[in-house]
């Protein structure tokens, strides 16, 4: 049978985890975080549930859980699940922010899943540097080259408050179901 493996890392520096699981069974039911947690699985399905919608995941999809987020897993076939995720604090998510467009916001990523994404690779380098011991500032700068990409790619703009007039909220959710697409203003 094989082991299971659980390990979390802490960079003070950075105030980021990095937490792997290696060969684990078993699912999680409905929970959240008070943290930003990006991640990717390594190996394994999962059936998800984030926010009430329903995904399959497979290996190399890049995957976001937004702070106080319901989302919950499920094994997809017999395949154990290797996972790595970067828990990110709120302020930290924000202070990232503001180093890298000058403003400080909690983003809001949308989609929850990127599949089979570019970013996928940079984000396993931010890990790689974050539970290893590299130096402080190679970690930096990856970090905050991948939360710019991520911003860029699907979370430029704040989370909306949750009580907006509705032509605002109409519009936020066009730019959030269209975020891979250039909009103009036309």
């Amino acid at each position: 049978m094989e082991q299971e493996l659980r390990r979390v890392y802490y960079d003070p520096e950075l105030g980021v985890e990095a937490c792997l699981f290696q060969g684990i069974d078993q699912g999680f039911p409905e929970h959240f975080h008070t943290y930003y947690v990006i991640g990717t699985m390594d190996r394994g399905s999962r059936k998800v549930t984030i926010a009430g919608e329903t995904l399959r995941l497979a290996p190399g999809e890049l995957v976001f859980f937004q702070p106080g987020e319901p989302h919950a897993c499920r094994p997809v076939g017999e395949e154990r699940l290797d996972w790595r995720g970067l828990h990110v604090p709120q302020e930290v998510m924000e202070r990232a922010a503001e180093a890298v467009t000058g403003r400080q916001f909690a983003p809001h990523f949308t989609p929850s899943v990127l599949p089979g994404s570019e970013l996928t690779s940079l984000f396993r380098e931010v890990w790689e540097l974050v539970a290893g011991e590299q130096g402080e500032l190679r970690r930096e700068e990856a970090f905050l080259l991948l939360v710019g990409r991520l911003l860029e790619r699907c979370g430029g703009c704040p989370r909306p408050p949750e009580e907006v007039r509705p032509e605002v909220r109409a519009v936020c959710d066009y730019l959030e179901a269209h975020c891979d697409r250039r909009i103009t203003l036309e």
